[in-house]
C-alpha cells in the first residue's frame, strides 16, 4: 500500500474504534512527504487519545504544531490531552495561544463551552478575559448568553 493509502486505511480502523490497529499500521511509515506526516501524526495522536494515553496523544500532536502552527486539530488535541490530566491552566494557554495567531473554526465549540464556564464564574481573571476578547474575535460571542457583566467586559 502506498503511504495515502495507508493513512486512508489508518482512518477506516478510526471510524472501527481499531485505534491500537492504526498505530500500529502507521508508525513505521517514513520518508513521506511533509502533509502526509502531518496526516500520519494527527491520525496516530488521536489514536493515542481514543485509548487515553495522553502523554502520547500530546507527544505526536506536538510534533505537528512544532511544524505547522496553524493547525487547530493538533492544538485542539493538545487542549484535550491537558484537559483530561487536569492541567486546565495549560488548556487555557493553549486555546489562547492558538487563537491569538489563528482564527477559530474547530476551536468555536470549544469556546462557546469556555464561555459558559466564565458566565458561571468557573474560569475567572486573565483568562477570563482573554476568552471573552477571543470568543468575540471569532464571532462566538453571541452564541452563548451572557449575563450583562461579562458583555459589560467586552466594551
Amino acid at each position: 500500500m502506498s503511504p495515502k493509502e495507508i493513512i486512508i486505511q489508518a482512518r477506516k480502523l478510526h471510524d472501527e474504534g481499531r485505534y491500537n490497529d492504526a498505530i500500529q499500521l502507521l508508525l513505521p511509515l517514513q520518508n513521506i512527504s511533509p502533509k502526509l506526516e502531518e496526516h500520519q501524526y494527527i491520525s496516530i495522536s488521536y489514536s493515542y487519545y481514543c485509548l487515553n494515553d495522553f502523554r502520547q496523544s500530546f507527544y505526536y500532536a506536538e510534533l505537528v504544531s512544532s511544524k505547522n502552527k496553524s493547525n487547530e486539530f493538533a492544538s485542539q488535541l493538545k487542549y484535550f490531552c491537558l484537559v483530561d490530566e487536569n492541567k486546565i491552566d495549560e488548556a487555557l494557554s493553549e486555546v489562547v495561544n492558538f487563537l491569538n495567531e489563528f482564527p477559530a473554526n474547530l476551536y468555536k465549540i470549544t469556546l462557546e463551552e469556555l464561555l459558559v464556564d466564565v458566565n458561571e464564574n468557573r474560569i475567572q481573571g486573565e483568562f477570563a478575559a482573554k476568552i471573552l476578547l477571543l470568543a468575540n474575535k471569532n464571532n462566538v460571542i453571541n452564541q452563548v448568553n451572557l449575563n450583562s457583566i461579562d458583555k459589560d467586559r467586552l466594551n
